[in-house]
């Protein structure tokens, strides 16, 4: 086991792998993504870099932080689900909840956010993480329904509730509004619409 190092003044030793995301994010917001490194994240965390490593492989792992245990989540939610309501809304109801965040969080969240849809280095990833989402969905879509879970259509929809999310996101990130609930809720409410106009008209 690893000698416990000591924090220096005015860097507690950051204990858990979420306070040591935390942490990184508010340094890449600080100091910039690129110039950030997982060196002064382990420094300013008051860990050893070999340590850093064993809770993230990279900078991309730390801004996508909860990513796994969110997926799980929405697996779990998912079947646990009412087996009556059509698949579309009952994905327009969970994700909105599932995007939702406690008032402590919401700098951090606009901070991720931010990074994902700016920085390339991070946006390369994007396909891949959005790609178990996009699964999860598709494969709940697919079992109410004859289809498989790689046909088109429970594709299309699963990306289209991913990217409604996505997007809600990403613009309440660039807004003033402190809490993103209700570009979640216009975004969601507008696809289970079919983004109608007179259901437009009313957003």
């Amino acid at each position: 086991m690893e000698p416990q190092q000591q924090p220096g003044p005015g860097r507690p030793r950051a204990a858990l792998s979420s306070d040591v995301a935390a942490l990184a994010l508010r340094m890449f917001e600080r100091d910039g993504y690129d110039e950030t490194t997982m060196q002064n994240i382990a420094d300013a965390a008051g860990i050893s870099r070999p340590t850093l490593f064993r809770y993230f492989r990279s900078k991309t792992d730390i801004v996508w932080d909860r990513y796994e245990e969110e997926a799980d989540e929405l697996r779990h939610t998912l079947a646990t689900a009412s087996p009556d309501r059509p698949p579309l809304d009952v994905l327009c109801d969970i994700l909105p909840r599932l995007l939702q965040y406690a008032d402590d969080d919401l700098d951090l969240l606009r901070t991720q956010v931010t990074i994902i849809a700016s920085v390339p280095a991070v946006q390369g990833h994007a396909h891949r993480r959005s790609a178990e989402w996009v699964s999860i969905m598709a494969e709940f879509i697919a079992a109410r329904s004859s289809a498989s879970a790689t046909d088109l259509l429970p594709m299309v929809m699963s990306r289209c509730v991913w990217n409604a999310g996505w997007s809600a996101l990403t613009y309440w990130a660039a807004s003033d509004q402190r809490r993103p609930d209700t570009a979640l809720a216009t975004a969601f409410a507008g696809l289970r619409s079919g983004f109608s106009l007179d259901a437009l008209s009313r957003l």
